[in-house]
């Protein structure tokens, strides 16, 4: 923490910090300094607090019960030693010699100050007392052994700040290099300050009091032994010099006060103390030292990368110091940057593994810093003993805390990354007794830089650096509390496994992550855990099911698809996995599966499983979810055909359901009609029967009753509740406008399917891109996932359709930009298609394209992209589109499949092709009439009229391509119309 405020006053004491003056004595309260003619008179302390007692109230009586109370608060004392204390303070003042009376006794009160008193500045009395010279110190600067390297920004800042911030105090972890940023302090400010500067090293001291007599020591002050911090200010107090306080945390305590009275006494003053935690002093300036910056792990680093970072500087020079020269080479530079940075970028860590190199080699080193404490021991001789080796360094943070704060700090130790401050307080408390605040000793841990804030989007989560991470878990196994901690850390993880699973459809994408983005690394501790030896596998297994949505978001799927396959094979073993844990299982498994190359049998094998554990257990809403997978997993595998048993049983379960359940409302109620998965969110039963139905009707040709049910979809999603409240979520109106749209294109409402695309990217990405905000911020992660869908299945595809090109290619920018949270693998794949796809587009608007460069023979393609990417150009027709087109059944694009054949039939320009295409043509437009798929009849009837035009048919084309004109209401502006307009106008 940093206060830029400058130094205050001091705080008021009872005679508000003046002098006070009597005879020729001056009585410094605040101070506690008695001074006779300028000349410091000895007193002892019971003494000296009779005498403010009795001059602070001078005139008055003072009870002998008030100045018990004074002097001895909270202490049983006879009377005789206040008799004995006042005698000698008689005796100190000259009090009764020469007929001076000061003090009087009153029998049966107490005591009295008489003689008369004034008021004075401190300042206009410290005049009279004598100055005993001191050294110059300029000249007793420590030369720098080693070169300073990453710290020459922190340096300059400080020597720029200290002359005028008169306490500066320099924070950080042990071995962070505090010493040697103040020693480069010290060297440039030597000139500076006309007295020098004098380093006070405090780590040799093991008393608090030793304190001020070694600081008179070192600055040649014969300070007496009763108040010796009030004469040595006495003696500096015109001194402009600079005082370097140097490993202030274990007499933390008494430093602070020492520094604020010596900035009270001695105006031109200044300090700079190097501590692990701030001093908390009146006008302090806090500056923590951070880690040195080290490359990011990467096996393409080069050499030339890597010596950019300062980590990787410390490390070569120090190697090259220990006669273990090392030149960085391409090779070396990720090992080397592994090194450094699971170092965390501590500089004193750092120095000691350059010291091992030449016994262990780069690559033996990064083997062994597991076992760090043992092989970090080679430190210089001339260090002190605490920076000799990495665990006698943390012995002297770890030994300097009280037993609530190293207890916290071992329970801290069993995150593997960053964590909350509510995470600490489930660990923390491992005692039913506990009582202490997490809050404030976590905050005092930051405070003793034994623990790191690192700042999160709208939240401030913590980390313990990696040394200090191994060193607290070997302190946990010392305690035998390692395996309690890590039980409590696993029953942690799996609540809160099921917590990011709550507010992942809520959270905007950017904060989801922010959030619970290295929650995974938990996740993986707490399964190690979990399966192996003396651990709990059914907590594991529960773990893996609540977690299942979050590996899926982190696109960690080969990985959760290993955990899945574990947990499904020993779920049989433990009666407590109920079998809705094992269908959830299942169901994700078979997602996994899907998005890591896995087969088609091997995801219709687990969904089965799943299905039917859901109609054994009489589950509708799971048995509905089962079934829409299974159709989403046909669709994009291009198995239209398996459509069909799909939806006929979605439609058995709702027409059970409505006959059993008598809705007045025609609403099904949430408790009875509703699903909620892993995957979404709740969502009501019939508008998801409704969603499987536009879907499969659409794919299966079948567009006028696809119509219907995504017009009673949509109608249904936004009835509301008696409450008011909005019943479903707006993700799934983006996914349910997906169909619509697409459905819309199809029956000939080209306008009515633009505007939808419109309306849908527009808001919000639109209005997000307008303001220059990443949608990734806005978006929820549930959000984000229906709007990367609809781009991949409706936006683009009908952006293609209409021939709107640039509106296109702002749909594929959001699907390959990262910051639009639209960031999943699979979208990235069919947005650099997409990319292709309209580069294509664009060059077919100028001339002859020629032939596409390997787009149609994409390997990696989906049957359902495949599809797509023969319905935008007949030049982009795909074998795997054209087999199933003249094989197969009649799916949604078999029409324009045929059609495109057609054209690129007679785009060989060979003559006897003309019957062939003709049939073709013929066939898609039938087709085309029969699905009520207008725009498909209509590209169909285009490439008929042109080709009977060139047969000298021109009265059968323009009759044909009319009537299918005119059956359009709208959408005239759009490529297909325009261009039957156009060839229209040629037929006369």
């Amino acid at each position: 923490m940093r206060n830029d405020t400058e130094l205050p006053d001091p705080p008021s004491s009872t005679c508000n910090g003046d002098a006070i003056l009597f005879g020729d004595f001056c009585l410094v309260p605040a101070a506690r300094m008695l001074t006779k003619r300028g000349e410091i008179v000895p007193v002892g302390d019971r003494a000296l607090d009779l005498l403010i007692a009795l001059v602070n109230q001078a005139g008055q009586v003072v009870s002998k019960a008030d100045l018990f109370a004074i002097v001895w608060p909270r202490t049983s004392i006879i009377e005789g030693a206040l008799r004995v204390h006042i005698a000698a303070l008689r005796k100190v003042l000259g009090d009764g010699r020469a007929g001076a009376r000061l003090i009087v006794s009153v029998r049966g009160r107490g005591y009295a100050f008489v003689a008369q008193t004034k008021r004075a500045s401190p300042a206009d009395t410290l005049e009279k007392v004598p100055e005993q010279p001191i050294a110059n110190l300029q000249d007793h600067v420590p030369a720098p052994l080693v070169r300073i390297i990453g710290r020459d920004e922190v340096v300059a800042e400080i020597v720029d700040e200290l002359p005028r911030k008169r306490l500066v105090t320099i924070t950080g972890t042990g071995g962070m290099g505090k010493t040697v940023v103040a020693l480069a302090v010290m060297r440039k400010l030597a000139n500076f300050f006309r007295d020098g500067v004098a380093l006070l090293e405090l780590s040799w001291l093991g008393k608090p009091d030793l304190v001020t007599p070694q600081l008179a020591s070192l600055l040649h002050v014969p300070a007496p032994d009763r108040q010796p911090l009030e004469y040595l200010i006495s003696h500096v107090r015109r001194r402009h010099m600079l005082i370097v306080f140097d490993n202030c945390e274990h007499v933390i305590e008494t430093i602070s006060p020492i520094a604020e009275a010596i900035l009270q006494g001695a105006p031109q003053i200044h300090i700079l103390a190097t501590s692990r935690e701030p001093l908390r002093a009146l006008g302090e300036r806090v500056y923590r030292l951070v880690p040195l910056a080290a490359p990011p792990a990467s096996s393409s680093l080069t050499a030339a990368e890597a010596l950019k970072s300062p980590a990787v500087q410390l490390f070569a020079e120090r190697a090259w110091a220990t006669n273990s020269p090392l030149d960085v080479t391409d090779p070396d530079a990720p090992i080397v940057a592994e090194i450094c940075t699971r170092l965390d970028g501590l500089p004193l860590a750092i120095e000691l593994a350059a010291a091992r190199l030449s016994f262990l080699g780069l690559r033996g080193l990064a083997d062994r810093l597991d076992d760090r404490f043992q092989v970090l021991t080679k430190g210089r001789r001339t260090a002190l003993p605490r920076h000799r080796t990495l665990a006698a360094m943390i012995d002297w943070s770890y030994d300097n805390l009280d037993e609530e704060e190293k207890r916290v700090w071992r329970g801290l130790a069993i995150f593997p990354a960053s964590f909350s401050i509510e995470a600490a307080d489930t660990i923390a408390r491992l005692q039913p007794s506990d009582d202490f605040n997490t809050a404030d000793i976590l905050d005092s841990l930051v405070e003793k830089s034994v623990v790191t804030v690192e700042p999160q989007h709208d939240e401030v989560r913590y980390r313990l650096l990696e040394s200090l991470r191994l060193y607290a878990l070997n302190k946990l196994f010392e305690n035998k509390e390692l395996e309690q901690v890590r039980r409590r850390h696993a029953e942690y993880s799996y609540r809160h496994s099921l917590e990011a699973g709550d507010d992942w459809a809520e959270t905007p994408t950017t904060g989801w992550r922010a959030k619970h983005g290295n929650f995974i690394a938990d996740v993986r501790a707490a399964l190690e855990w979990a399966f192996g030896l003396g651990g709990d596998p059914v907590l594991g297994i529960k773990i893996i099911a609540a977690s299942a949505r979050l590996w899926f978001r982190m696109l960690l799927l080969p990985e959760l698809r290993g955990h899945l396959e574990l947990a499904i094979k020993l779920a049989p073993r433990f009666v407590e996995i109920d079998d809705e844990i094992v269908m959830r299982l299942h169901i994700a498994l078979a997602i996994s599966i899907f998005h890591t190359d896995g087969s088609v049998r091997e995801v219709r094998h687990a969904l089965d499983h799943a299905l039917a554990i859901a109609e054994r257990c009489e589950d509708v809403g799971c048995q509905l979810e089962i079934i829409w997978t299974h159709c989403r997993w046909s669709y994009t595998y291009g198995d239209y055909r398996a459509l069909r048993p799909w939806l006929n049983r979605g439609g058995d379960i709702v027409s059970k359901l409505e006959s059993s359940c008598a809705v007045d409302t025609g609403v099904p109620s949430r408790s009875q009609w509703s699903v909620s998965s892993w995957w979404r969110p709740e969502l009501p039963i019939v508008p998801l029967y409704d969603r499987i139905a536009t879907f499969s009707h659409h794919l299966l040709g079948e567009h006028e009753q696809a119509l219907q049910h995504a017009e009673r979809a949509r109608a249904d999603m936004w009835r509301t509740r008696p409450d008011g409240a909005v019943e479903y979520d707006h993700e799934h109106e983006i996914a349910m406008r997906q169909h619509h749209a697409r459905l819309l294109w199809i029956v000939g409402r080209p306008d009515q399917a633009w505007q939808m695309v419109q309306d849908t990217i527009d808001t919000p990405l639109g209005q997000l891109n307008a303001m220059g905000t990443a949608t990734a911020e806005v978006l929820t992660a549930n959000q984000s996932v229906a709007l990367g869908f609809f781009l991949v299945y409706a936006a683009c595809p009908i952006a293609f359709w209409i021939g709107d090109l640039e509106t296109a290619g702002r749909c594929v920018s959001l699907l390959l930009h990262r910051d639009s949270g639209i960031d999943f693998h699979f979208w990235q794949m069919v947005g650099h298609l997409y990319e292709r796809v309209l580069a294509y587009l664009k060059r077919a608007r100028q001339s002859d394209p020629g032939v596409p460069d390997g787009l149609t023979s994409e390997g990696a393609l989906f049957p359902i992209h495949a599809d797509s990417l023969s319905t935008f150009h007949w030049r982009l027709l795909h074998p795997h589109s054209l087999c199933q087109a003249e094989n197969g059944p009649v799916n949604w694009c078999t029409a324009e499949i045929l059609r495109a054949r057609g054209e690129a039939l007679l785009g060989k320009q060979k003559l006897h092709a003309q019957p062939e295409a003709e049939q073709l043509f013929l066939q898609s437009i039938e087709i085309g009439r029969k699905q009520k798929a207008l725009s498909w009849e209509l590209r169909s009837a285009t490439s008929l009229a042109r080709l009977w035009h060139l047969s000298d048919r021109t009265t059968e084309a323009r009759n044909l391509l009319s009537e299918v004109y005119g059956r359009f209401t709208e959408g005239f502006a759009t490529k297909d119309l325009a261009e039957a307009k156009e060839l229209l106008d040629v037929l006369g």
